[in-house]
């Protein structure tokens, strides 16, 4: 079932633009590829390196990509893209409809960010007591509350209401913020009520919205991401700032504000595996770069491979090490700094 996602596809969850056929140049970092070697057959769904000689298929992808064993690229890849996992095994219920899975133009096509739908999503949905009363647990103040505006989905009917009543089904579809499963009939949002909501805005719009789950989700999933949308960098506007000297790359939109709760200038990754552009990476040379990914194997991981990375375009990075031994990531060392864990 995994192995049949477009190879295509696949690159999109890792943060890479592969073409659906043909050649192109080796996406592994321990390949310096100045010859278009890597191959993509789309009749097979597979791939091949004939410079490092590494191939494979979609699960293989990502093994090699990441790392990984193969495992663990089984659970990476059914959790990306909208699989149930169970142990070992991947369940048929997915978020994505299978149709979805076969077909690259889920990603390819996603067009551009529907900003006026996004605003007027966030303009419905206000802070409330209990949202702030959580971020306050988090160790989130109220100033960084306010400077990254963040807001709460409080009910869902609505709020979904008043959008399709604007903006229309089909439109409100494109931009991801309803369900795989939502029909003209009946359909559904995306974020969970209750779900505190981060815009992410880029040149003053908003072009993403995430949520986080404060009270128990049916499906385990604290976080909720638009549907059918590729992921965006959190704060990334922080890169532009002409007086910018320090700057910290997170993993995540929590472990972002806690950074800027100890005095930086931070961007967050969705995901441990998430890309930076090279644009991005650029505007970090002559910057003191820190990199707080998490301190656990695949955050120990990724930021030897980040750091690598950066170096290629001279950037010079500093991995941030482990504060403490009760504190797996920046957010849980901010709550116990603070004594509120």
């Amino acid at each position: 079932m995994l192995n049949q996602i477009p190879i295509q596809a696949v690159g999109m969850l890792l943060g890479l633009t592969l073409p659906r056929r043909g050649c192109t140049n080796c996406p592994f970092n321990d390949h310096e590829d100045k010859n278009p070697s890597f191959e993509i057959k789309e009749d097979a769904n597979r791939w091949i390196c004939y410079g490092c000689g590494r191939k494979g298929g979609a699960i293989d992808l990502v093994k090699e990509y990441l790392h990984i064993d193969f495992l663990e690229a089984k659970k990476w890849l059914a959790v990306q893209s909208g699989k149930k996992w169970s142990g070992q095994k991947v369940c048929e219920k997915s978020g994505l409809s299978d149709s979805a899975l076969s077909d690259t133009q889920t990603f390819k096509t996603e067009g551009p960010p529907d900003f006026e739908l996004y605003e007027k999503f966030y303009e419905l949905c206000p802070l409330q007591t209990n949202g702030q009363a959580y971020l306050t647990q988090r160790g989130i103040t109220e100033k960084t509350v306010k400077v990254f505006g963040i807001s709460q989905l409080s009910r869902q009917r609505p709020v979904l209401t008043k959008m399709i009543n604007e903006f229309g089904f089909e439109r409100l579809k494109k931009s991801g913020v309803l369900t795989n499963q939502s029909t003209a009939q009946y359909c559904r949002l995306v974020f969970a009520q209750e779900s505190i909501i981060f815009p992410f805005i880029e040149s003053g719009q908003i072009v993403y919205l995430q949520a986080r789950s404060i009270g128990e989700v049916a499906n385990g999933r604290k976080w909720m991401n638009l549907n059918g949308r590729r992921h965006r960098i959190f704060n990334i506007d922080a890169l532009t700032r002409e007086d910018l000297v320090d700057v910290a790359i997170c993993e995540g939109v929590m472990d972002t504000l806690s950074a800027v709760e100890f005095g930086f200038d931070a961007i967050g990754l969705m995901g441990v595996s998430a890309k930076m552009a090279v644009d991005d990476i650029k505007r970090l040379k002559g910057k003191n770069v820190h990199i707080l990914l998490d301190w656990d194997e695949r955050g120990n991981a990724r930021a030897t491979q980040l750091q690598y990375e950066l170096k290629r375009y001279g950037v010079v990075s500093t991995r941030k090490m482990w504060p403490s031994s009760a504190a797996t990531d920046l957010n849980e060392h901010l709550m116990k700094t603070r004594g509120l864990r």
